[in-house]
């Protein structure tokens, strides 16, 4: 309703949660950068903490090798010079691994990727349609979580969300959280769509 109305209290906090969240994110952008860089189907820049769960829920079925799996986790989850410790290696070795990892992932998950990226998109799209029809029942928006809770887990995994527990399981009544949620699952659905529609242009 708040949405619907475009209350202006609701667009302020939303605004500025969002500011000081990708203030945060920003901070370190060399490892950001580095980040993306594993994300292989994307041109280099800083990724977002959304890109980076998708990235690390792919790496069971992109990389085989343990050693090249925990290696690839820890530099998504901790940057450059901890996994340089991590993993006893110089930044010559680091740079040969990065670039031997990125061309595999590029070789090898590519038609996963497109399979993958349309699915989220018809999930996207069924809860971007949810939320606009005004028959939906709040007994519709909770029925649809729960059926998503591997998809929404990630989503809520975020400082924008406060109480991730509560926008699970009680949607409804989770408050300001809601609001939020449904912010951040439309922001993904654009992201999304306009990232299939160049890559079908490029195409």
């Amino acid at each position: 309703m708040a949405i619907a109305k475009d209350l202006p209290s609701l667009r302020w906090k939303i605004k500025y949660a969002a500011k000081d969240y990708y203030r945060r994110v920003n901070k370190d952008a060399t490892r950001e950068r580095e980040k993306a860089q594993m994300v292989a189907h994307m041109e280099p820049h800083v990724s977002s903490q959304s890109e980076t769960l998708e990235a690390l829920g792919r790496l069971p079925e992109l990389f085989k090798n343990a050693n090249t799996r925990d290696w690839a986790e820890s530099v998504l989850r901790v940057g450059q010079r901890e996994t340089l410790i991590r993993f006893n290696q110089t930044p010559r070795q680091f740079g040969n691994k990065l670039a031997k990892t990125c061309d595999y992932a590029r070789q090898h998950q590519q038609p996963k990727q497109s399979n993958s990226h349309a699915k989220e998109l018809k999930l996207l799209k069924e809860w971007d349609d949810l939320m606009a029809d005004q028959d939906t029942s709040d007994d519709d928006v909770q029925t649809f979580i729960n059926g998503h809770q591997d998809y929404i887990n990630q989503v809520v995994d975020n400082p924008l969300i406060k109480f991730q527990g509560k926008v699970l399981k009680d949607f409804v009544n989770s408050g300001v959280d809601r609001y939020a949620f449904n912010e951040l699952m439309h922001a993904r659905y654009i992201k999304l769509e306009q990232e299939l529609d160049r890559r079908t242009n490029h195409e």
